[in-house]
This record gives C-alpha cells, sequence and structure tokens, in this order.
C-alpha cells in the first residue's frame, strides 16, 4: 500500500523513500527530523515507527483531502476577514460622523455651559466621559451580540458555498474582549477628533485627511461639508421650480444646515461608494485575469476534463489521432522554492512540450527564449524576482531535489507563473489539451471528430470563445458572490447610522414642522416636504458616492490598462440600484415615522 501510496514530501526523495518506500510522502515536520536521525545512523525507520510518528503528527497531515480543505477554510476566513475590515472602516466612518452632528447639535448648550463658568477643558471632558458611557454600553451589547450572530451568518456562507460544511465557529472569548476595547478606543479617538475641528470647512485642511487621502472614499466623506453645499444648491435648483412654495421649502430645508445634511449624506455616500468601487473594480479585474489568461491561447479548441483527475492517456491518444488536428497537452504541476532557510513556497508550473508550446500559446517574453526550455531550466514569470541565467535549487511534487537554470522571463501578464518540461510532471495527468487545426481543415469536422473522442473519459471539448466566456463567468459569479455577503453585513452598518442620524435630526426639525403648520400648510403638505427633503438628501449622498467611485475606478482601469491593454468600464448597475434604492427607502422611512408620530405637538404657541 505504501508503494501505492501518492504522498508529497518537501524533504528530498531519499526521506520520503525512507517513510513509504517510494518517491513522495505527505510527512509532517516532526516525521521529517526522525527519518533524518534514523537515516544519519544508517538505520531506515519501520513501517510502526513511521505510524507513531504519524499519530505523533496528527492524522489531519495524512488526509488526501487537506489541501481542499485548508483551501476552503482560508477562503471563508478570507471573505470573513474582508468583512471585518470593511465594518471595521464604515463603523469609523458612521461614528465620526454621527458623533460630530450630536456636538453640533449642542453647540448652544457649550456655549451656556462657557457663559456660566465651565472652562473649554471642562467641556471637553464633559464630552469625552458621555462619548464613555456611550461607547461602554454599545461595545458590550456588541460583544454580546457578536458571538450569537456567528453561527447564522456561518451557515448563510455555507448555503452560499462559500465555507464549508465542518467549519465551525470558535467558543474562545478573546474576539468579544478585542471587539470591545476596539470600540470604545474607536469612540474615544472620534470625540477627541470632534472637538479639535471647529468648523466643518476645516476639514479641508490637508494635515486632517492626508494621511488617508489614498481612501477616496473616506477623503470623500471628510470632504462631504465642503461639498455637500455645492452640490445640494445643484440638485436643488430643479426642484425650487416646481409648481407651489413645497419646491422651495425642500430646497431650503437641505440648505439650512450643510453639517446635518452631512451627517445624513455620509452613510449613503460609504454605502454606496464602496458597493460600486468594490463590485466595479471586482468586475474590472476579473475582466483582465480572463483576458490575460486567454489572450495567449492560439488554439482553436481545448479539451477539459470534468474533475480534478485530468486527461486519461486514452483520450490523449484518440485526441492526437484526430484528423486535421495538432495537439498540445498542459499539465499543471508544482515546483517548490526555500525561503529563508525554513519555510517552502509554493509555486504553480506549467509542464509543456516547448517544441508545441509556440504553436498553441503566444507567451509574454521579456529576456530569454522557451526554445532553451529543457529538463534542467525553466521560465519563471517576475513574481519569482530572479534574474535570467540564475541558477536555484527546487523540489519537484515527487519530492525530490532539482537545480533549474533560468531560460526565459515571462512578461507580467503571463496566464502561468512558470514553465518547465513534461518530464518534471512525472505520471499526472494532462489538466489541458491545446487543439490547433493544421491547414485546410474543416473546423466544425475537427470539433464533432472531438466531441466522439471524448465521449465517455470525462472531459469534453469546447472552442476558445465558449472557454473564455464559461471563465469569466465562473471567475465573476464567485468575486460577486462573497462581495455581495461584504455589502450585505456593511448596509446593515450604514442603515443603522443613517436611521440614527434622522431620529436625531428629528427633534430639532419639529419646531419647524409646526411653523409650516401655523403658516397653512396642511399635514399631508408637511410629510410631502419632509418626504422630498429626505429624497433629495439622499440623493446629495449618492452623487457624492457616484464622484468617489468615479474616480477610483479610473485610477484601477488605468493601472489595469498598463498591465493587459484596454478593458470594460464596467459597474455591475443592478446591485448598485438595488443598494441605493435601500438607502432611498430608509432615508424616507426614518424621515417620515418621526414626523407622524411628533403630530402638532410640536407647533409653536
Amino acid at each position: 500500500m505504501a508503494a501505492s501510496l501518492t504522498i508529497w514530501s518537501s524533504c528530498g526523495e531519499s526521506a520520503a523513500r525512507a517513510v513509504s518506500g517510494a518517491a513522495g510522502a505527505l510527512v509532517s515536520p516532526a516525521a521529517l527530523s526522525s527519518v533524518r536521525a534514523r537515516s544519519a545512523h544508517g538505520r531506515a525507520p519501520s513501517r510502526s515507527n513511521v505510524s507513531s510518528a504519524a499519530r505523533r503528527c496528527g492524522r489531519a497531515l495524512l488526509d488526501p483531502s487537506r489541501a481542499a480543505d485548508e483551501r476552503a477554510r482560508n477562503n471563508a476566513v478570507t471573505i470573513v476577514g474582508i468583512a471585518g475590515g470593511f465594518a471595521a472602516f464604515v463603523a469609523v466612518f458612521v461614528v465620526s460622523s454621527t458623533f460630530a452632528f450630536a456636538v453640533g447639535q449642542r453647540r448652544r448648550e457649550f456655549a451656556l455651559l462657557r457663559t456660566t463658568g465651565a472652562t473649554a477643558g471642562q467641556v471637553r471632558r464633559m464630552v469625552y466621559g458621555e462619548a464613555a458611557l456611550v461607547a461602554l454600553a454599545a461595545s458590550a451589547l456588541g460583544a454580546v451580540l457578536g458571538p450569537l450572530a456567528t453561527r447564522p451568518l456561518l451557515d448563510r456562507l455555507t448555503a452560499l458555498g462559500m465555507a464549508p460544511a465542518w467549519l465551525v465557529p470558535s467558543t474562545s472569548s478573546v474576539p468579544s474582549f478585542v471587539a470591545f476595547g476596539t470600540g470604545v478606543l474607536v469612540t474615544a479617538l472620534v470625540s477627541m477628533a470632534v472637538n479639535t475641528i471647529g468648523d466643518p470647512a476645516s476639514a479641508t485642511n490637508n494635515k486632517t485627511f492626508m494621511p488617508i487621502v489614498m481612501l477616496l472614499i473616506a477623503a470623500a466623506g471628510l470632504l462631504a461639508p465642503v461639498f455637500v453645499r455645492p452640490v445640494t444648491r445643484l440638485l436643488a435648483g430643479p426642484v425650487e421650480r416646481l409648481r407651489g412654495a413645497g419646491g422651495t421649502v425642500v430646497a431650503a430645508g437641505a440648505l439650512a444646515s450643510a453639517r446635518r445634511t452631512a451627517a445624513t449624506a455620509a452613510p449613503v455616500l460609504v454605502t454606496v461608494a464602496l458597493a460600486g468601487t468594490l463590485l466595479g473594480g471586482a468586475a474590472m479585474t476579473d475582466a483582465t485575469k480572463t483576458a490575460m489568461e486567454t489572450a495567449p491561447v492560439r488554439a482553436d479548441f481545448l479539451v477539459l476534463p470534468d474533475g480534478p483527475a485530468g486527461l486519461d492517456r486514452q483520450l490523449v491518444e484518440r485526441l492526437r489521432a484526430v484528423p486535421g488536428a495538432e495537439i498540445t497537452t498542459a499539465t499543471a504541476t508544482s515546483v517548490y522554492t526555500l525561503e529563508g532557510r525554513t519555510e517552502l513556497i509554493r509555486r504553480p508550473a506549467e509542464a509543456v512540450d516547448p517544441a508545441a508550446l509556440t504553436s498553441a500559446l503566444s507567451v509574454p517574453v521579456t529576456a530569454g527564449s522557451l526554445a532553451d526550455l529543457r529538463d534542467d531550466t525553466i521560465a519563471v514569470s517576475p513574481t519569482w524576482e530572479l534574474g535570467l541565467g540564475r541558477t536555484v535549487r527546487m523540489w519537484r511534487a515527487d519530492g525530490s531535489q532539482a537545480t533549474f537554470k533560468v531560460v526565459a522571463l515571462l512578461g507580467a501578464d503571463s496566464a502561468a507563473d512558470s514553465y518547465v518540461t513534461p518530464a518534471h510532471a512525472f505520471s499526472a495527468l494532462p489538466s489541458t489539451a491545446y487543439v490547433t487545426l493544421r491547414p485546410g481543415a474543416s473546423a466544425p469536422a475537427v470539433r464533432a471528430a472531438l466531441v466522439a473522442a471524448t465521449r465517455g473519459h470525462n472531459a469534453h471539448a469546447v472552442t476558445k470563445a465558449d472557454w473564455s466566456g464559461d471563465s469569466a463567468s465562473r471567475r465573476n459569479s464567485a468575486s460577486r458572490l462573497g462581495l455581495l455577503a461584504v455589502l450585505a453585513i456593511m448596509l446593515g452598518y450604514t442603515a443603522i447610522a443613517l436611521v440614527n442620524t434622522l431620529l436625531m435630526a428629528a427633534s430639532d426639525r419639529a419646531a419647524e414642522r409646526g411653523g409650516l403648520r401655523l403658516l397653512g400648510a396642511t399635514r399631508a403638505q408637511v410629510l410631502r416636504f419632509v418626504m422630498g427633503e429626505a429624497l433629495l438628501v439622499v440623493t446629495v449622498g449618492v452623487v457624492l458616492a457616484l464622484g468617489a467611485t468615479a474616480v477610483s475606478l479610473l485610477g484601477l482601469w488605468t493601472a489595469l490598462l498598463r498591465l493587459a491593454g484596454p478593458v470594460a468600464f464596467e459597474v455591475p448597475w443592478l446591485p448598485v440600484a438595488g443598494v441605493v434604492a435601500a438607502c432611498f427607502v430608509l432615508g424616507v422611512a426614518a424621515s417620515v415615522v418621526p414626523a407622524i408620530r411628533t403630530k402638532g405637538a410640536a407647533i409653536p404657541r
């Protein structure tokens, strides 16, 4: 059994054979140490010793699906990590905006305290104390509710295929303590920052936001008080021209307090801007990756396996017998380099026949030549950071060591990380067969022959166009699904912020609504004014978000242009439109409901 077991090793062929009796075994560092120690004394370990070492190191290391399980776990951790990072960003953004609005509402109160003898330091300490009390209560609540939401979130990710079913939440209390401390710290920092800003326009000071100027959305949020008034005036122009006084009342209400409008527009800005930037950026980068993957392919057809097993030998022979077709196979493999004398770095490689490579693929080469590819040479991408002619020692997929000379440097847009000859793929089956039409061959006839050849071999033949479309579809689906999960979490944060800000402003606006009633406005008209102002303010946030999104996507498009040529400047408008619609619904509801509840109690007497 040991002789037929395929095992991965990073210690070299001799150690692998000492463990399994054949080249290649997945062994743990502890087992390798045992092997080396016994080999040094001329004794090979017995099977019982190997089994003992395996038990000591854990059965997980010998699990054949360990690599796939680790990738699945890492994918889930990546999604949750991204969501957590953006949630922290949104939380800081929202707390700072809301706290600034709350302090602005209380300026008369602070002025009265100063008049009665309170010093500026005493007022600041009062604000710090209030912020600390709120932060302690909110952080404690979040630390308790967070773990309770972990299981439903993980179940949802599992249902969407973004997390393995066997993954279970940790029972450690450390994340709750970290979350509690982070919440208190964020609020303390925000309260300190708010107390140092005297006027919204002072946020335009370069020293205020230059450290985060690269975060365009955060910069747009800091500049919102400056941009809100001109943008609101621009959008209010058509509203004021509406028949009757309603448009004038709505525009005047939005223009009367730039601070209130900015605080309301900020959650909308960050939500829509993140949705547009993340989804648009993902779509553009996915399109670039697909273009980089498909552009080098010269073949007219591709034969791909239906599973991870690869194309069997009999199928390859049948493909080579198809009249009018030239077949080039590529086998996915790996080589390992040692970094820092302690860590093995896995590097994907394509094992191809150098003689047939140029007929099937157009590989970008910046230095050297693929014609020099031999069993002792390699072509590498810039990520290897190796110079032409450099000699490097590596471990191959079977665990054996080999020395390669770099004979070609691939371009940054290369679809493969490195190329080696088929000798380094050992017994692995080809992962792709490229089919190029010979001169005079009929494409329909060749395709029919390919379909017939693949029948019963768990493989299928596709045209280059179909393969490119399928690749783009799979990549877009995976990226968009993960980002939508992240956006759903962020939308929850910003929904709370938007509703909270509007409810805070509702009490201040009660007197204004009462004044409108005294001037003859009906209750229905007042509610329409409130609804119109909410729509206008949310629109201001959407316009600012679109500006930030356009700038960030333009920068990304420029970078991708240099990498892979022109790519489509695309934004998935349907999800973005859904986020915008949700902001409008929340904004209107959070404005109208308090107005309905106040009724006429606020009418001045």
